[in-house]
């Protein structure tokens, strides 16, 4: 049975609470003294890129789900260009000397939605400024993930620019805890997911 486009913001939405609970739980621990604070950086970046990683198998499977018809979106709007194929197949295609497929930066996406879906709905539907932030996202990733020169030096221009941060604050762990507001308070990373949870609703529904 195919399954529902909502169905993956359930799940996005329930992978973000069972992360969320972790991440408090240290920031308990941090201010027992528990925990110190490069632990706590170490827990920041694992968590920042097990959702970032999760959104972009999302997108993977979003876009295969609707070309190959094993997932139904709530748009009457959203359809495939053409005739459905089983997934394996599908994927075969796309991989074919492949090991993995690149969703971003989103344009890569959108690019393929236009091809293969009806005027590459859902995709073409997330606004520039969410374009906007998932390529910030896509920076801190990098420099968390590949530890490069590049990537870092990415990072420093692209994201903190001239933003004044602590010392602290300009590296990506110390800026995804850094406020992104005082009132009501919420962190880089508080924002990263909140953006995340919104593209998600608005690809799925």
């Amino acid at each position: 049975m195919a399954k529902q486009s909502t169905d993956l913001i359930v799940e996005f939405n329930n992978h973000i609470q069972s992360i969320e609970t972790t991440r408090l739980k240290m920031e308990s621990l941090l201010n027992q003294g528990v925990i110190q604070q490069n632990e706590i950086e170490q827990v920041y970046s694992g968590l920042f890129l097990d959702v970032f990683t999760y959104f972009e198998g999302l997108l993977e499977g979003l876009f295969f789900g609707l070309i190959t018809g094993d997932i139904v979106h709530q748009s009457a709007n959203v359809s495939s260009r053409i005739p459905i194929v089983c997934g394996p197949i599908a994927k075969e295609i796309f991989f074919v000397e492949r090991s993995y497929l690149e969703w971003l930066p989103f344009e890569k996406t959108v690019k393929r939605a236009k091809s293969l879906l009806t005027n590459g709905e859902p995709f073409v539907l997330v606004g520039s400024d969410s374009r906007n932030n998932l390529q910030q996202f896509l920076l801190i990733r990098n420099a968390l993930a590949h530890k490069s020169e590049y990537a870092k030096t990415k990072f420093e221009q692209d994201v903190i620019g001239n933003s004044p941060l602590t010392p602290q604050e300009k590296t990506p762990t110390g800026f995804l805890r850094s406020k992104f507001r005082v009132n009501p308070p919420m962190t880089q990373y508080e924002l990263v997911l909140s953006e995340l949870t919104s593209i998600v609703q608005i690809l799925c529904t």
